[in-house]
């Protein structure tokens, strides 16, 4: 008899809760303001789904503040902006709505409180909106973006160095990163990591990665959280596939005998319940990642 072929469902997986919070607040400024353009400047989530359906029902994803029409209504998304950029944002909107998350948040204040005579470092990736939006509104005389343990072994600090991490980061490449600057830079000031959120689903996709040949993240090529899952299944010895949905899911894949599947942080349950749907009619028996302990 041939063996059952079984999809392990990552038991953290999905919108996080800062997600959950700017899709609601979107939800409510359509709700009070239907005679008003309701827009977002740049996404509100990295998830194309997602800036697609609020499209259809009207709302307008800006590139640039130029770009937002008169007496407009303006959402800030989770990723968050700097504060030159929220100070003009709000000369110009008629009403703006900032659903920065809380940890990005505290992150932009660790960052403010740095003086001219401290470095930041901050670990992500240079052209991401959080990275953008920290960098922004530093304090310090000094901003230096790092993205890899490479770049740690590189880096010039030319005074005292604080670490910073961009919330979605690789826990593991942090650890690497850690480390090499605090043996470079023995004064290093370490004042924040990957956030829960991020750790938990990382964590669950290593425990996944050992008994799977493949992991599928279902996420958008453009979310940092979901391609560093993809990273993380590659590192611990299973393929991993970021797919948007189920048709993008290479058909060999249904050829394996054990999968893993969860979802980023920005990727709504629709995505997740097709690929589902496709694993079932592969007969796939689905089942839930056990719990830890």
């Amino acid at each position: 008899m041939a063996e059952t072929k079984k999809l392990i469902l990552a038991r953290q997986r999905g919108f996080c809760g800062g997600v959950r919070a700017a899709l609601s607040a979107l939800e409510k400024l359509l709700d009070e303001h239907p005679d008003s353009p309701v827009c977002v400047l740049h996404e509100l989530v990295h998830n194309r789904h997602v800036t697609s359906a609020f499209a259809g029902r009207g709302v307008r994803f800006l590139n640039d503040l130029d770009e937002l029409p008169p007496d407009a209504v303006l959402l800030l998304g989770a990723h968050g902006v700097s504060p030159d950029t929220e100070r003009q944002a709000r000369k110009l909107a008629k009403l703006v709505v900032d659903t920065t998350c809380p940890l990005v948040k505290a992150r932009q204040r660790e960052a403010a409180k740095l003086s001219s005579a401290d470095t930041l470092i901050l670990l992500g990736h240079p052209r991401h909106p959080e990275v953008v939006g920290i960098v922004g509104g530093s304090g310090a005389g000094a901003n230096l973006v790092v993205s890899s343990s490479a770049e740690a072994e590189r880096v010039e600090v030319p005074s005292r160095p604080v670490l910073l991490t961009q919330t979605t980061f690789d826990a593991f490449e942090l650890e690497r990163c850690r480390g090499i600057l605090e043996k470079r830079f023995p004064d290093l000031e370490f004042r924040g990591g990957v956030c829960s959120a991020s750790l938990e689903r990382q964590k669950c996709v290593e425990d996944l990665a050992h008994c799977v040949e493949a992991v599928v993240v279902a996420g958008s090529p453009h979310s940092s959280n979901a391609r560093r899952l993809c990273e993380t299944a590659e590192r611990c010895g299973a393929r991993g596939v970021l797919a948007e949905g189920a048709a993008e899911l290479p058909r060999e894949l249904f050829e394996l005998r054990r999968v893993g599947l969860t979802a980023g942080a920005s990727t709504p349950d629709a995505d997740v319940d097709g690929m589902l749907a496709a694993f079932s009619a592969a007969g796939f028996d689905i089942e839930n990642q056990p719990q830890e302990g």
